[in-house]
């Protein structure tokens, strides 16, 4: 990673996210929009979502005609 000034302390410089996360968690602070790291791929969950909403149309009109 690029060197990284750390916002909590500006006066540390980080090469290594596991150190700067520890420096997080250590201050108490909670890091937001971490889902990359942790594997969210969006082209993956756009299609769950597709497929959950027309899973939910299907059983709809199956209900709604009786089938």
């Amino acid at each position: 990673m690029p060197p990284t000034r750390n916002p909590l302390n500006p006066k540390e410089i980080y090469t290594s996210k596991s150190k700067l996360r520890a420096a997080y968690r250590a201050a108490g602070a909670v890091e937001v929009g971490d889902a990359y790291d942790r594997g969210y791929v969006p082209e993956k969950e756009s299609q769950r979502s597709e497929k959950q909403l027309v899973d939910k149309m299907m059983r709809n009109l199956r209900e709604r005609y009786g089938r």
